[in-house]
């Protein structure tokens, strides 16, 4: 200090509790100008669970026939293979006797 003597000294100490309802202060104010609401709508995320909720119902409605399909194509053959063979002793039964039975 002796080489300037325009030189001034300030000691100063943080109040931390001080400044941190300051800064909260602060932020409460900004947020409020700001007008920002944070957070989640109970009543719409209801409104999406429910929705999440019909259409998996839907799909499990909708999957047997999905899973099924083997099935039908084994029943659907099985019908044709009947078919052909009614065609068969039919052709068979009218080339012999000229008419035919069933």
């Amino acid at each position: 200090m002796a080489n300037n003597p325009l030189e001034i000294k300030i000691l100063a100490s943080l109040d931390q509790q001080l400044s941190t309802d300051e800064i909260k202060q602060q932020l409460l104010q900004i947020s409020k100008k700001l007008d920002i609401n944070v957070g989640v709508d109970m009543d719409v995320l209801n409104k999406v669970v429910k929705q999440v909720e019909k259409i998996q119902k839907q799909i499990a409605k909708n999957q047997p026939s999905v899973l099924n399909v083997d099935q039908e194509k084994k029943n659907a053959q099985a019908i044709l293979n009947t078919v052909e063979a009614v065609k068969a002793k039919i052709k068979k039964d009218s080339t012999n006797t000229g008419t035919f039975k069933y």
